[in-house]
């Protein structure tokens, strides 16, 4: 996987942004002797970051997750207690319903999602269903394998979101408890899984920094247990004389990674010159519009699929995609996607592949390139 971007710089110049896979990328990513001082494998150490990826690991088989909690609320302005505001825990439970932001007797509901990364350090972003907060265990279900597709993968579990609406007029407090987490595989046989016990919780709603109250704003949420994940938080709330407005609240529970404060990047020496910077020197890039920290440490004549343009080019940085993901989650909740993929193929079977590739019905055939036909056209016209 890839993801390769654009920053302008200084003088109307864009630079390329690419971003690998850097473990795997040595037998893909092939440069000539003179663009480097160093074979590839030596140019690429030191970008991948430090650590596996914390959480709870989730097996190639796996078929299904199914999350079993709850939400018990109360209003703290009024100070009654409402939503099933107890205490104890089921791990029976109702299956997630649907409808509006009020689900089932009136209560609100929660969108929860699952922040999974997979064996190339993506994280996505997927919808486990609606939980009402309404005091009740309801199970909520991620269909992994899809519509008869296989399985994603060996992928971790590092996050939780739930998405709310604030209430208007008096803040909630809200106690939010996951009871069991059971990963089905793909012959219909359940695990249960241990969530991590090291979270790092925050809160954030979209019309707190209109209004000059404190009280209308979130709390940060609190784990105040990790068996089972017990995580408290105050909703604030939106003033009642702007009822109509309508504030999303969001709570993320994050799984705390290996330090990520910084990505390694290999620079062109266009880049070098374009920006005046230096191996050694930290630079600020906008990856997808967050900002990433990274740290030149050496440069390159040429990077492999950028090559040098007119006066409005740049020059290119290379980094590790997991790195960037990594960066990109801690500071921003951000991701970056794959937008391409570099295949390498077994001998004799670049033909037969980029032909099944070009007829699949989701890709454009010019989209697919080969570097065979692109040497065979530079030699059939070497002066382009």
């Amino acid at each position: 996987p890839a993801h390769r971007t654009t920053v302008p710089l200084s003088g109307n110049r864009t630079a390329t942004v690419l971003a690998l896979d850097t473990a795997r990328a040595s037998g893909t990513l092939l440069m000539r002797s003179d663009l480097a001082d160093r074979p590839v494998p030596h140019l690429l150490d030191g970008l991948k970051p430090e650590g596996a990826t914390a959480g709870t690991p989730v097996p190639a088989d796996t078929a299904r997750l199914s999350l079993t909690a709850r939400i018990q609320g109360s209003a703290t302005g009024s100070g009654g207690a409402k939503n099933g505001d107890t205490d104890g825990d089921t791990d029976g439970g109702a299956a997630a319903g649907d409808g509006g932001d009020d689900a089932g007797d009136g209560a609100p509901a929660a969108e929860v999602r699952a922040t999974l990364v997979d064996a190339h350090g993506i994280p996505y972003k997927l919808p486990l269903g609606r939980l009402p907060a309404d005091g009740r265990a309801h199970t909520l279900v991620l269909d992994l394998a899809g519509t008869g597709a296989n399985p994603p993968g060996r992928m971790t579990l590092t996050g939780l979101h739930l998405a709310l609406t604030q209430p208007v007029g008096d803040a909630e407090q809200h106690r939010f408890t996951v009871s069991r987490l059971t990963l089905t595989d793909t012959g219909g046989r359940d695990r249960r899984a241990d969530l991590p016990t090291d979270w790092d919780p925050t809160a954030w709603a979209a019309a707190a920094e209109a209004t000059a109250d404190e009280a209308a704003a979130p709390t940060r949420p609190r784990v105040t247990s990790t068996r089972p994940l017990t995580v408290t938080y105050g909703t604030g709330y939106v003033p009642r004389d702007s009822a109509r407005v309508v504030s999303p609240l969001t709570v993320r529970l994050q799984v705390p990674q290996p330090s990520a404060s910084e990505v390694a990047a290999v620079a062109t020496d266009r880049y070098l010159d374009s920006t005046g910077a230096r191996p050694g020197q930290r630079v600020d890039v906008a990856v997808d519009g967050s900002t990433v920290p990274v740290r030149i440490v050496r440069s390159v004549r040429d990077l492999p699929s950028t090559t040098p343009g007119g006066a409005d080019d740049g020059g290119a940085l290379l980094l590790d995609l997991r790195a960037v993901n990594r960066v990109l989650q801690t500071r921003h909740d951000a991701s970056a996607p794959p937008n391409e993929w570099w295949l390498r193929t077994a001998p004799g079977a670049t033909d037969r592949v980029a032909a099944a590739l070009r007829d699949r019905p989701d890709v454009e055939p010019s989209r697919v390139l080969v570097r065979d036909e692109i040497a065979a056209e530079l030699r059939d016209d070497p002066f382009g």
